[in-house]
Parts: C-alpha cells; sequence; structure tokens
C-alpha cells in the first residue's frame, strides 16, 4: 500500500480539510481510495472560468517624455501560453496587449536609442484589465573630437588648451585637452549631444566654439582660429609751447585736450613762465586741443599725437586783434548740398589758422571764424566724393570771404546686375528684357542662366526698372541705389502666365469653362462671366443680395495628369472675400487653407510644390444690410509639372 499527502488547504472560513489519497497495488492491480474529508465534508472552490485578459499603459522616457514606436512584448518563450505576444507604442506612448491568458509571465519594452526593461506581471483572478507603465532610460553614445588651434590666417599653436564650458550634470563637464606642436588635439570618450569649447592660449584672443553630435556618430571635428592680443596703446607726451604773435611766451595758458581717443578727452596743463606745457599719459590719434589764456582769443587746433611727435607751438592772437571768417556752401551730385563734408585748413605751424576744421549742415553750408589774416589753403572732403583744395588770401578790408566747392563724384556711372528667376518652380528665365525706365539709361536681356547686366546707368536714388519676358507677367518695380557704391545687385522673380484666365469666355451665366486643358466647373451656386471685374477682366462672379450670405464654389480639374497651384486672382465689390482652398488627389485631401482678403488680392499658394487632380475653391459673400455685391475670381495659375 501507498500513501501520500499532497497537502493542506485553509479556507477563508478556516475549515481545516484534508484530502487523503491512498492508492494500493497488488500483483499488477491497484485500488484507489476517493479522498474523504478528514474534519467535514465542505464544499471545494471551483476556479475561475476561462477568460482573457487585458495589459496596458504607457512607455516615457527618464524625462517623462513619451515614447511612440516603443515595442512592449512577452519575454517568455513557450511553453507559456502568452509567448510571442506584443504591442508598439502609438504616438503619445500608450500600448494595450488584449486576448491575454491567466498566467504569470514577464513584459519588456524596448526603443530606438534606450535600454529595454523587463519587469515581471502578476495577473489577478476576476481584474481582467492590469496597468503596467515602463520608464526607460537613453542609451549614451560617445565619439571622439579631433581639432585644430592655429593663429588666424597662420600655423597651429602649440600648449594651448581646449575645454568644455559646459557646467555638471553635462556629462562631458571638465574634460580638456592640450594641443601639440602642430596645434592638434583630441577629446575621446565624449558623450553625444550638444557641447560647448573653449580654446584659449597664451597671448591670443579666446575662441568657443559649438560642437553638435547625433547619437551614433563616432568622429567629430572642430577649428579654432585665435587673433593675437592687441597690444596695448602708447602712454606719450604732448609737449609744445604757447606764443604770441610777436614770439613772446603767454604763461597761465591752459592747454586741454577737448576731443579724439577717449583717453585723451579731459586731460590738461597749465603754461610754464616760457609758455612751455606738458600734458602726460596721452594716446597716439587726431586730437583736438583750445588753448585759453586771459587778453586772448581761444585757438581750437586739431593735432597729430603719435610715437614720434614733435612738440607743438601754438600762437595766440589778442583779443583787441580783428579776426576774420570763411564760410561757403559745398555742392555736389546734380547740384545738391553736401551735408557732413570736412573743411579743414592744411597749413601746418606756424600759420596761427593751422588746424582749424568745420563740418558743413544739411544745406551743404560751412564756416571757419575766428581765423588770423593771412593767406590758408582749405581741403573739403567728403565721403563718395574727390576731395577738393583751394587757396584763400584774406583782405585786410573785408572780414568774411565766401568760398563755395562744387565736389566731384568718385563713382561717375553705376550698373545693376542679377538674376531672373520663375517664381515657385524656380529656374532661370532666359530672354527676359530688363530695362531702365530712364531715357537713355539702358537696358539688358537675361542669357541662358537668368543673369544680365546693365551699365552706364546715372545716379538716381530709386531707379525704375520693367522686367518682361514671354510667357511671364511683366513686374514694375524700383532697385535702389547706394551713392559711391559702383555696383547694386536686384534678382528678380517672375509669374508665369499659366492656367485659366477665362479670356474670350464672354457675359452671361456661367456652369463650365475649359482653357489650357483644365476644365472649371461651377459645383455651387449662380456665377456668371463679368467683363468688368479681373485683373485684366474677364472674371466669373456671383452675387450676394444685400444683408443675405451666398457661397459659390468652382472645382478645377486637368486632363488625366496631375498638376501644381500656384496662385488665384479674388475680386468683391463691398465686402471681404471669405475663402476656402482644397487640393485633392485620388479623393484624398492634400492640402487645405482658408482665410479673407480685400476688394482685390493675388493669393498664394501656402503649398505650391504638391502634385493634386481637383482644385475646389469656395468663396462665401457676406452681404452688408445696405448692399448687394459681386464676388468672384479670374487667373487661376495651374499647370502641370
Amino acid at each position: 500500500m501507498c500513501i501520500s499527502y499532497p497537502g493542506f488547504h485553509i479556507g477563508r472560513t478556516t475549515l481545516l480539510v484534508a484530502y487523503i489519497l491512498i492508492a494500493v497495488s497488488c500483483s499488477g492491480s491497484s485500488t484507489t481510495v476517493q479522498p474523504t474529508s478528514v474534519a467535514s465534508q465542505a464544499t471545494v472552490p471551483t476556479p475561475p472560468a476561462p477568460a482573457t485578459y487585458t495589459v496596458r499603459g504607457t512607455v516615457t522616457d527618464s524625462g517623462g517624455r513619451l515614447l511612440g514606436g516603443a515595442t512592449v512584448e512577452v519575454a517568455d518563450g513557450p511553453p507559456n501560453t502568452n509567448a510571442g505576444r506584443r504591442a508598439t507604442s502609438d504616438g503619445e506612448g500608450h500600448y494595450t496587449l488584449d486576448g491575454l491568458a491567466f498566467t504569470g509571465f514577464a513584459l519588456t519594452a524596448s526603443a530606438a536609442g534606450y535600454s529595454s526593461r523587463t519587469d515581471a506581471v502578476s495577473m489577478q483572478a476576476g481584474n481582467e484589465s492590469l496597468t503596467k507603465d515602463f520608464v526607460l532610460s537613453a542609451v549614451v553614445s560617445t565619439f571622439t573630437l579631433h581639432g585644430t588651434v592655429s593663429i588666424a590666417g597662420g600655423p597651429g599653436l602649440q600648449d594651448a588648451t581646449v575645454k568644455v564650458t559646459d557646467a555638471a550634470p553635462h556629462p562631458n563637464a571638465g574634460r580638456n585637452a592640450s594641443t601639440n606642436r602642430d596645434g592638434t588635439f583630441e577629446l575621446a570618450g565624449l558623450a553625444t549631444g550638444t557641447t560647448t569649447l573653449l580654446a584659449s592660449a597664451s597671448g591670443y584672443e579666446s575662441g568657443s566654439r559649438t560642437v553638435q553630435v547625433a547619437a551614433g556618430v563616432t568622429d567629430a571635428s572642430v577649428a579654432f582660429s585665435l587673433q593675437p592680443h592687441a597690444p596695448a596703446p602708447d602712454v606719450l607726451t604732448l609737449t609744445g609751447t604757447v606764443k604770441t604773435q610777436a614770439g613772446t611766451p603767454i604763461s597761465s595758458g591752459v592747454v586741454s585736450i577737448t576731443d579724439g581717443p577717449p583717453a585723451n578727452i579731459g586731460k590738461s596743463a597749465t603754461t610754464d613762465s616760457g609758455g612751455g606745457f606738458r600734458i602726460g599719459g596721452v594716446t597716439s590719434g587726431a586730437s583736438t586741443v583750445s588753448i585759453t589764456a586771459a587778453g586772448y582769443q581761444t585757438l581750437n587746433r586739431t593735432v597729430q599725437i603719435s610715437g614720434d611727435s614733435v612738440p607743438v607751438d601754438f600762437v595766440l592772437l589778442l583779443s583787441s586783434t580783428p579776426t576774420y571768417e570763411v564760410k561757403g556752401i559745398v555742392t555736389g551730385f546734380d547740384g545738391g548740398p553736401v551735408g557732413n563734408a570736412t573743411v579743414a585748413i592744411t597749413d601746418p605751424a606756424p600759420n596761427p589758422n593751422a588746424g582749424r576744421t568745420a563740418r558743413t549742415d544739411s544745406k551743404g553750408a560751412y564756416s571757419l571764424s575766428g581765423l588770423a589774416f593771412g593767406a590758408v589753403s582749405l581741403s573739403v572732403s567728403a565721403t563718395a566724393y574727390q576731395t577738393s583744395t583751394r587757396a584763400v588770401q584774406m583782405l585786410a578790408s573785408v572780414t568774411s570771404a565766401a568760398i563755395d566747392f562744387a565736389l566731384t563724384p568718385t563713382v561717375s556711372s553705376y550698373s545693376i546686375r542679377g538674376n531672373v528667376a520663375r517664381r515657385s518652380r524656380g529656374g532661370p528665365v532666359t530672354g527676359a528684357a530688363v530695362n531702365v525706365l530712364i531715357t537713355g539709361a539702358g537696358a539688358a536681356v537675361t542669357d541662358a542662366s537668368g543673369n544680365y547686366s546693365i551699365t552706364g546707368v546715372h545716379f538716381q536714388s530709386l531707379l525704375p526698372v520693367l522686367v518682361q519676358a514671354n510667357g511671364f507677367q511683366a513686374i514694375q518695380t524700383s532697385v535702389p541705389l547706394v551713392f559711391g557704391t559702383e555696383t547694386a545687385t536686384a534678382d528678380f522673380l517672375l509669374f508665369p502666365q499659366e492656367g485659366i484666365t477665362f479670356n474670350g469666355i464672354g457675359t452671361g451665366p456661367m456652369t463650365t469653362w475649359a482653357e489650357k486643358g483644365f476644365t472649371t466647373t461651377i459645383t455651387q451656386g449662380s456665377w456668371r462671366a463679368d467683363d468688368t471685374m479681373g485683373s485684366p477682366s474677364p472674371a466669373i462672379v456671383f452675387d450676394g443680395a444685400a444683408g443675405t450670405t451666398t457661397m459659390g464654389t468652382v472645382r478645377v480639374v486637368g486632363d488625366g495628369r496631375t498638376f501644381r497651384f500656384e496662385s488665384v486672382d479674388f475680386h468683391t465689390v463691398n465686402s471681404a472675400v471669405l475663402f476656402l482652398i482644397t487640393g485633392m488627389r485620388g479623393g484624398a485631401t492634400v492640402f487645405q487653407w482658408n482665410g479673407s482678403t480685400g476688394p482685390f488680392a493675388t493669393l498664394q499658394s501656402k503649398d505650391p510644390t504638391s502634385q493634386i487632380d481637383t482644385l475646389i475653391i469656395q468663396l462665401t459673400n457676406s452681404t452688408t444690410a445696405c448692399c448687394s455685391n459681386a464676388m468672384g475670381l479670374d487667373n487661376i495659375r495651374v499647370y502641370y509639372p
């Protein structure tokens, strides 16, 4: 006799029930004794009825971003009844695995660029739906950065430092390298992504570069070109004397710098008994010096300070001495005034008027007053003009002299050049005529690349230009010229004269119209051809009674081929055009947009490159209470690619 005890089960009522299975085997035969309750004859609970179960959830990354396209699959193989089951997360990271058998198993979530994750799933009897979310960590790939640090326009720099400036927790924070003899360096094991680098070397300005490397890329390169540090300005000293016309030193005079390099402005000195002065700590450059002394006229003079400057001598005039003025007008192109021109006395010291300057106002006027009697040389210079020089002899009996200057431009004639291309589809327009609309100004015809050039143009701030080409709409515009800049560049884009113009449609009711391989059909509203609207006329329109809203729709199809939509002209009299544009292909919508325009507008396609087989234009005519309104369209620019 063999006796086995499969075990004991304690139910929720704490009733202890034991089942004893007794098997008797004799001479090849066996006897089975049926299970008997030791404590009582209690009812055995039946297992749950067979059912299917569902697991659903979301897949995100460690930053909380929902991951679409992730795979969630049962990790167990056969004989697990759920082996091979899998699902893919949607664009919001959601997945669903349904039809699962009631059994234990594990799920694995994986996505490109992320480490996979496997978690056990425990089904619960009676609970047919379970939620299981996964958070995946991105896989960090690394790359090696090769680069060079060189002197701007010169050889590589040895012992320059290249370091990552991104702060922690950036994965590359703190990484750095030094350059070799030829200026090269290498940083290995950098994490992919965006990294900011700073290159520095003694005696050179630092340089910063940002490197962006995609995951999977193993090598990248970068180059730095460093500028040498600008040399510190020389610290110089301005010296000289202040005397009378008779050569007598003037003491206690004040010599001050009022204009020039910022480091010089405000520095001053007082003349000693010998009329000498000394101003230290100045830098090189043109500086305006003002000299004042009791009983003498103030003198303002521009001096050039440099490393090899010689002492500067100033001559002051007694306050009672007569002074003179030179004034005038500076004109230039076409006799117009030249503003901001510099009028300077070019005579060197000891001429008492040396260094005096003035600038012309917006009317070209200038004035040099407080001049000492004598002869001076005047020089006038201005941007985009040649410098002009005149000698002036002052007369004792005339205290004011009028000296005018007429400047010659540095550029005597101008040119324009550029390219003429087809709008939307691109490509050059060959044989286009580009005309400057000024008598005798010239014209040009574009070459095979669409390029043109017109020379010998007289200056005009806005140059009127007309561009024409067969098969294209002409355009007239203005090209700005910059005075003194010899060549201006102007490119043009032409609209092709293609599509549906309704030319020849006549007047009266309209239901369908065929033109250039396209058929236009009215599908909503009562339309008519009108020869008073259009650009140019005719156009097709439909009318809206006062205080009503009327819809009108046209449908354009081709000859079986697909085509592209470029633009359409809308017309209305009293109310705005409300439109809805739809492009379709094979019954599916390719593009669609709506909006509104004013009395006349050319609506450009928002999708001029997509190919369609049907174009639908729907207009809404919402009239005011006072007035009826005619609304319509023309020039439907469609073409076969």
